[in-house]
């Protein structure tokens, strides 16, 4: 009978919501406990266990979704870098609970009313509206029919005809400069989802430092200060007593918190001893191993997650700050143990904290609600703890012990084992951040207090259930670490499970299809509230409509497996930028001149293009007004910071709404093609204003020691024992971003007369990075960026294959036609100099038709209006030959006084009109940047046709 409930009570755990937990499993809990000699799931028989065996997410502190439908075989996902274990999939065992002293008082618990969820703003979804339009928009095979304004190559030409897109390395750091030199070249812009994502993860991180420095770390450390001396006062009241041990911890736990904020931190001498040698671990960093203040820890602490990491490195403050909330968010006061006796000592100390900091005041206000004033916002950044929490520890107390108890009557074993019991019954972590037995069973062996828990992510808890040992295992062959692809699959996207059957992950591991179809069910359970809770939910949530099915409807290039894929990527380089922001929290240009007299015709500017996926924008528009209104709400937000985040709003807006219409095949607003034509500018200004600044004064300027760079990297997992026998060794899965790629895509293009033709635009996109690393050697932002500098980056994805093209495209090449192309149009306007700026083999080419102009005594206004590359022949590292059919259009003036009134009416006019023209191009011919490339000879196949 008593198994047979038990079974009952873990099912139910299993099927419902977690906000609903309190109203129905904790009381069958509580009946079970007094009605049926106190069941529990019980702890395996540790007899042969092997430490280290099974893999964790690497992040650190961790936010709570509501829970539908959850893995059967797994409740507890593995975060941030620690060591983690699953609970096995066969039916739990049952032994008995020690005998509750006072069950009576369990029924007068209720532990429905045990919860901490603050709140802070709403996410308003948008509306999208859109009237479908057909596009035809297949490409003639030689591409003849498209604008190709870009030198590219056969492969290239071949990818775009059959897929519609291709990407090609990318060499520049930072996305607004690919977007600033696409506009200086006059080619077509296209605005990635990519590009905006990544202005976002800059000003997130960018408040999110702010908020550490400025507020979190001054009122941590004031914290700190008053816990010690409060801890002193009952270790001091306790000496000589069961609970004198306990106290002790309490102090050096705390001791060491305040000396890793603040180095010049006084201890209590009788707790230095301890203090100083948890701080040389944690300064060594280098493993897993045992820790002086949590002797009952089996096997001991990862010190490698106290590598500073992320923007954590930026400065002394908030290195510190890193070290001291990784303390925090990992060290467990557990309820239970496999030595009884050293969970019971792990409870008096954590009940020995919560009774300091309801005792203590901080600058005239209560413990309780500065420790709120630190934990709430990082709830709204990343959410709610994945552990027990010190709120509900106070609740729960005030329940057995009664209000305002003196802390030698808080002494009282008795009553100690009571709250064991009830405490108990409160929900486990779902996520594994502790370093235990493969046969342990992780509630029993992970549950407790963390005064600032690592948060609970979805991903991570994805992450747990499809690593060792939910997944089983091939012989020899664990699956000690998780893909980005698992995430994606788990979201719902098909190709990304495709994938994954291809690299035979699905097949390798036995229990892998039903683990995943499981996470499937719970990710399709969530409600909106529950993925619009934090900022870091939410910001899960701006992917879905990148990893949804195209519509039959939708541009041809957004239809192949290339796009599919592409956006695979473009999820991931974001998903890595977001676990480079909560690594800490998470369980881890040109100008040109103007002026002067009339000037010939600007070429005609190529118009630009928006990635069609207008809810992604409204999403994405919907994240910033939430970060921004959330922040504000707690006066959290400089001026300044707050205005960068509305500029992502309206851009993300106006680009639905250009979404909207593209897929509609409705002509876009001058304006509209204006925003897109200075997106570049608008990136450089969000980027310049998310870097840090001297002073919160809006007009300050950016303090930076380097050049911006999108590089970062962040460790997600850890796997303490990739070879399953107990050495260790532990790896962690990196996740990273590196240099800007281009993505060329074939776009229909709809003409102000409703009239559609298709030019390929170009736009930025991430470079997304995934290996393991060792872990004792976790990297950081400034390692990852020497061995992208160094060209020691591992490989890229195998599967970005079917969009990724090793070639380059030759931009300088275009830029060396570009530059041409203007020079001769001024050469034809002022045939009055022979101050031509090219060599004897192209003034040759040009001299007969100057000579007309200045023999009929006229000059010439021509306007390029596109350049569609043909072919080009890479002869030599320093020699090209180019083909371009260029189109143009031309005015004939009367000479005028350079500095009058205008060059007049024209006296006649001709085209749009086609040249077709072979452009030499060398480098090295310019003595002023030898690295230059420039055009060396011209031949016209054709010639202009006559004035009319």
């Amino acid at each position: 009978m008593c198994k047979e409930a038990g079974l009952r009570q873990r099912e139910e755990t299993i099927v419902m919501k977690d906000t609903h937990w309190h109203t129905r499993v904790l009381l069958v809990a509580l009946m079970l406990l007094v009605t049926s000699g106190a069941c529990r799931v019980g702890t395996p028989t540790p007899g042969g266990s092997q430490p280290l065996a099974s893999p964790v997410t690497s992040e650190a502190p961790t936010t709570e979704v509501g829970v539908t439908s959850a893995p059967v075989a797994a409740a507890s996902p593995a975060t941030g870098g620690e060591p983690t274990r699953t609970p096995t999939a066969v039916p739990p065992t049952i032994t008995p609970l020690p005998v509750v002293p006072t069950p009576s008082l369990l029924l007068q618990i209720d532990l429905g009313q045990i919860t901490y969820q603050p709140k802070f703003a709403l996410f308003k979804e948008p509306t999208v509206k859109i009237q479908r339009a057909v596009f035809q928009d297949r490409p003639a095979p030689d591409l003849a029919d498209v604008i190709v304004p870009f030198v590219l190559t056969p492969s290239q030409r071949d990818r775009l005809v059959k897929d519609g897109i291709f990407v090609s390395p990318g060499v520049e750091k930072e996305f607004f400069t690919v977007y600033e030199q696409t506009r200086y070249a006059n080619t077509p812009i296209f605005v990635t989802s990519d590009s905006l994502l990544h202005v976002y993860h800059l000003l997130f991180d960018k408040v999110l430092r702010t908020a550490e420095r400025q507020y979190f770390s001054p009122l941590l450390r004031s914290l700190n200060k008053a816990l010690l001396v409060e801890a002193d006062k009952e270790y001091k009241a306790l000496r000589n007593t069961a609970w004198e041990d306990a106290a002790l911890r309490t102090v050096a736990y705390l001791g060491v918190a305040s000396r890793l904020l603040d180095g010049k931190a006084t201890v209590p001498p009788y707790a230095q001893d301890l203090v100083e040698a948890e701080l040389a671990l944690i300064g060594a960093a280098e493993g897993i191993q045992p820790s002086p203040i949590f002797p009952g820890l089996e096997f001991g602490e990862d010190y490698t997650q106290y590598i500073p990491r992320g923007h954590y490195t930026l400065d002394d403050t908030l290195k510190a700050y890193f070290r001291t909330m990784m303390w925090y968010g990992r060290m467990t006061f557990r309820l239970k143990t496999n030595d009884p006796a050293a969970g019971r000592n792990e409870t008096r100390s954590a009940l020995l904290l919560v009774n300091a900091l309801r005792n203590v005041t901080v600058d005239g206000r209560p413990g309780l609600e500065v420790w709120a004033d630190l934990y709430d916002p990082t709830v709204f950044f990343v959410g709610r703890s994945d552990d027990l929490v010190v709120a509900q520890y106070a609740q729960l107390m005030d329940a057995v012990w009664g209000q305002n108890v003196d802390v030698k009557a808080l002494a009282d074993d008795a009553k100690l084992e009571t709250f064991i019991a009830a405490a108990d019954q409160l929900p486990a972590p779902r996520i594994l951040g502790l370093v235990i037995a493969d046969t342990d069973d992780e509630a029993t062996a992970t549950k407790g207090l963390r005064f600032m828990g690592q948060r609970f992510v979805p991903d991570a808890y994805i992450f747990r259930q499809l690593v060792w040992r939910n997944v089983g295992e091939q012989t020899g062959n664990r699956r000690g670490l998780p893909k980005g692809l698992d995430l994606l699959a788990a979201l719902g996207s098909e190709r990304a499970y495709k994938l994954l059957e291809q690299m035979g992950d699905t097949t390798r591991y036995v229990n892998y299809p039903e683990q995943m179809q499981k996470i499937n069910a719970w990710v399709t359970g969530l409600t909106t509230d529950e993925w619009t809770e934090t900022l870091y939910n939410t910001w899960l949530y701006t992917f879905h409509p990148l990893l949804a099915t195209s519509d039959t409807s939708d541009p041809r290039f957004m239809q192949s497996l290339a796009w599919q894929d592409k956006q695979l990527n473009t999820v991931l380089g974001s998903w890595a930028e977001l676990k480079h922001d909560t690594l800490l929290y998470a369980k881890q240009v040109y100008a040109e001149m103007g002026g002067g007299g009339p000037a010939p015709p600007d070429p005609v500017l190529l118009l630009g293009y928006v990635e069609p996926v207008p809810m992604f924008f409204g999403r994405l528009g919907a994240l910033a007004t939430m970060t921004r209104e959330g922040l504000s709400s707690r006066n959290m937000l400089s001026e300044k910071d707050a205005n960068s985040l509305q500029r992502i709003e309206q851009l993300a807006l106006a680009f639905q709404a250009m979404a909207e219409k593209e897929l509609s095949a409705q002509p876009l607003t001058p304006a509209e093609y204006d925003t897109i034509l200075y997106y570049g500018g608008e990136l450089e200004h969000l980027t310049m204003a998310a870097a840090d600044t001297e002073t919160d004064d809006p007009s300050a300027q950016p303090v930076m020691d380097e050049e911006p760079q999108a590089a970062v990297i962040a460790d997600v997992a850890t796997d303490p024992d990739p070879k399953g026998d107990g050495s260790a060794q532990a790896v962690v899965l990196q996740v990273g971003v590196g240099r800007v790629n281009e993505l060329y895509a074939v776009v229909p293009m709809t003409a102000d007369d409703g009239t559609t033709y298709l030019q390929v635009a170009k736009g930025g996109v991430f470079s997304y990075y995934e290996f393991p690393w060792p872990a004792n050697d976790r990297l950081t932002d400034e390692k990852w960026r020497q061995m992208l500098d160094a060209g020691e980056a591992p490989p890229l994805q195998p599967w970005v294959t079917s969009f990724f093209t090793s070639d380059t495209v030759h931009a300088e090449l275009q830029e060396a036609v570009y530059r041409f192309q203007k020079q001769v149009n001024w050469v034809y306007w002022d045939v009055s100099t022979d101050n031509v700026p090219f060599n004897d083999r192209i003034k040759a080419v040009l001299k007969p038709y100057i000579e007309v102009l200045r023999k009929i005594n006229r000059y010439e206004g021509r306007q390029l209006v596109s350049s569609n590359y043909r072919s080009f022949d890479l002869q030599s590292e320093t020699l090209a030959v180019v083909t371009v059919r260029e189109t143009w259009q031309d005015w004939l003036y009367q000479p005028v006084e350079y500095f009058g009134d205008g060059e007049g009416e024209p006296l006649a006019q001709r085209g749009p009109y086609t040249l077709d023209v072979t452009y030499t191009v060398e480098k090295g011919q310019n003595d002023y940047d030898p690295e230059q490339w420039d055009v060396t000879n011209v031949v016209y196949a054709n010639q202009p046709p006559a004035w009319k």
